[in-house]
């Protein structure tokens, strides 16, 4: 949590994933070592977005790094971050942990 919140106030998606899933899901224990290692953040810096934007409403664009082979280029299909990607491992990695989580906050099953 961060400093100066009040304990018990749930910040991030990760957080409330946690808080909303009763039982322990397979993917709680990485969300608790990305938070713990201080890795909040990073994908919205390596996309290069705001932190304060939600990145479910980017899903079309975590799924085309998904889709883009590793060590090519894509536009950008949104107005928000930098116009072309390269996809590299790390991101591809990032981009694929956002979009399960998202997948799971909202209960959708993979296409």
């Amino acid at each position: 949590m961060k400093k100066g919140t009040k304990k018990g106030v749930i910040n991030t998606p990760c957080e409330k994933l946690l808080e909303k899933t009763k039982k322990v899901c397979f993917i709680q224990p990485a969300i608790k070592k990305e938070i713990a290692k201080g890795h909040k953040g990073y994908t919205h810096k390596l996309l290069g977005v705001p932190e304060d934007f939600n990145l479910s409403d980017a899903e079309t664009l975590l799924q085309k790094v998904v889709d883009t082979p590793i060590g090519q280029k894509f536009k950008n299909p949104l107005k928000i971050g930098k116009r072309t990607y390269l996809v590299t491992t790390e991101l591809k990695r990032h981009v694929n942990f956002a979009l399960n989580l998202i997948r799971i906050a909202e209960g959708k099953k993979k296409k």
